[in-house]
């Protein structure tokens, strides 16, 4: 490196940017248009889709993210809430990111592929494969019924659904500087 300027190697760390000083914490560290509705993670509900299995994915991979993976109550808990005090999801059921398209029975996430370890069905689901073992996706039921409230459902893949979106745990955002 003959020429010592700004980006140089021995200069890399003065290209980095210098944290800001802040007084008060970032209220939403979610970026738009997803939210922070608690404490574990981002999410995403367009409230104006009602899309099949299919169109749901392509959704939330437009926006960045993905179909919702509920690996734990508290997150069970927090986006059920978030729907329920919410008026403005018009619909009582919502995609989840969880099929049995590949295997009838064994239950994955979509876009990770890892077995769901935590479930939150609704009793007798997931069904016995009615209507031709064609009911593959996943539904969060929002409805008046307390033991329906929260619950999950298989359900035909081309039924019409508000999905949920999540930024996931693995994704990242790139930030390019130009020195």
């Amino acid at each position: 490196f003959r020429k010592k300027d700004k980006c140089s190697l021995s200069f890399v760390p003065d290209c980095m940017p210098q944290p800001q000083q802040s007084q008060q914490p970032d209220p939403d560290p979610c970026v738009p248009p997803f939210i922070t509705p608690g404490t574990s993670g981002c999410y995403y509900v367009d409230t104006t889709a009602s899309v099949n299995f299919t169109a749901a994915r392509s959704l939330c991979s437009d926006q960045g993210g993905l179909l919702v993976e509920i690996d734990s109550q508290e997150k069970q808990n927090e986006i059920f809430q978030y729907l329920d005090a919410n008026p403005s999801f018009r619909t009582n059921y919502s995609w989840l990111g969880a099929t049995d398209r590949d295997v009838e029975g064994n239950w994955v996430w979509t876009t990770s592929g890892r077995p769901i370890t935590f479930t939150n069905w609704l009793a007798g689901e997931p069904g016995p494969g009615a209507l031709l073992d064609v009911q593959d996706c996943t539904e969060m039921r929002r409805v008046d019924e307390a033991w329906h409230a929260g619950k999950w459902a298989d359900t035909q893949c081309d039924n019409l659904r508000q999905p949920i979106c999540e930024i996931g745990e693995n994704r990242f955002t790139l930030v390019f500087l130009v020195c």
